[in-house]
């Protein structure tokens, strides 16, 4: 089992209120994807619940299920988010869960993988036929696979950290397209709206910086752009 021990900072925060721009997107561009408003969803790798918290607002005739491999993570959420469902398991795991949903997220997660196969076929067996899978995360526009690790100078331990690998777009395409459970997809570039500040005691938090252009574009202290996209893949 991969973990990102960095994931552990959501126990100190409480952000329920002030909905990331990041989880607008990615719902808003599932449901343009999907034609419909699902009335299952399963977020996975839900962390300390945000996410769930957002959706239950948003898709209020939907039951909402949040799943993520951290005990600590679902008891917070289970805590802030009483009108969803959670549960501890491993997207990896395909009996974590033991039904399918209408519209299965998976937000900011994969590139903790150094492989795509795993998951991905787990989220489409999560999937109802005709529902949409919505991956949000680092996808390359550029035909090459990134995998990085990394070390604060100030851990003296041999631990590396995942969580930024970046799939190539061009990747994702030929894996889906040879995959007989997938019927059509698509892929959507984010561009973040706002403004996000440096976190000086921990550089591994993103922020944006501006092109001449006067576009924003996301870094965080690795000193790489992030290319973030939303992956909407509808079930045969």
């Amino acid at each position: 089992m991969t973990l990102r021990t960095h994931d552990l900072l959501y126990l100190d925060e409480n952000r329920y209120e002030g909905t990331k721009e990041s989880f607008k997107f990615t719902l808003h561009s599932a449901l343009e994807f999907a034609g419909q408003e699902p009335k299952t969803v399963l977020d996975v790798g839900c962390a300390a619940g945000e996410f769930p918290f957002f959706l239950v607002r948003a898709l209020r005739d939907a039951q909402t299920h949040g799943m993520d491999v951290l005990p600590e993570l679902i008891d917070k959420a289970r805590e802030n988010v009483p009108e969803a469902t959670f549960s501890v398991g491993s997207v990896l795991d395909l009996g974590a869960i033991d039904k399918t949903y209408e519209m299965v997220f998976l937000v900011g997660v994969h590139s903790i993988f150094d492989e795509i196969e795993p998951w991905l076929s787990n989220l489409l067996k999560w999937t109802t036929s005709g529902g949409t899978v919505a991956v949000f995360g680092l996808i390359n526009s550029h035909p090459i696979d990134v995998f990085v690790r990394a070390r604060s100078q100030s851990d003296a331990s041999e631990h590396r950290e995942p969580g930024w690998n970046n799939f190539s777009r061009a990747t994702f395409e030929g894996l889906l397209d040879s995959r007989e459970d997938v019927s059509r997809y698509a892929f959507v570039d984010f561009v973040i709206p706002i403004d996000l500040e440096p976190h000086p005691d921990n550089p591994l938090r993103s922020w944006t910086e501006k092109r001449d252009t006067g576009e924003r574009f996301i870094v965080n202290g690795l000193g790489l752009i992030h290319d973030f996209k939303v992956m909407c893949i509808q079930k045969k």
